[in-house]
């Protein structure tokens, strides 16, 4: 009879933790989906603030002359020229500096 019992209480235990179990998912899953539903009103709030601030900004810049929009244009294209070389010429000087170590070593 107590065997009975006893086995009767852990499957009515087993059976409590696994409505536990399930509650607490549940509950969890909740609060992602509100943490969720949070986040994603905070983005179009500041994605409509954004919109905003960009037309203002519109307004306040004076319009680009497509010269100086070509100038620009040709500026960058200049600047990354020139950031090619200097990283092509960095190269050059670690090998150099490579090579004289080791003939330093050797010699």
């Amino acid at each position: 009879l107590a065997d009975k019992e006893l086995g009767q209480l852990k499957r009515e235990i087993a059976r409590m933790r696994e409505q536990l179990d399930r509650a607490v998912h549940s509950e969890q899953l909740t609060r992602l989906q509100n943490i969720i539903a949070d986040k994603a009103r905070e983005q179009e709030a500041l994605l409509a603030e954004n919109e905003m601030l960009e037309r203002q900004i519109q307004h306040v810049l004076p319009r680009e002359s497509p010269a100086d929009a070509a100038a620009f244009r040709r500026l960058s294209e200049e600047r990354t020229q020139i950031s090619l070389r200097v990283k092509e010429c960095q190269r050059v000087l670690r090998e150099d500096e490579q090579r004289r170590a080791r003939l330093q070593k050797d010699f």
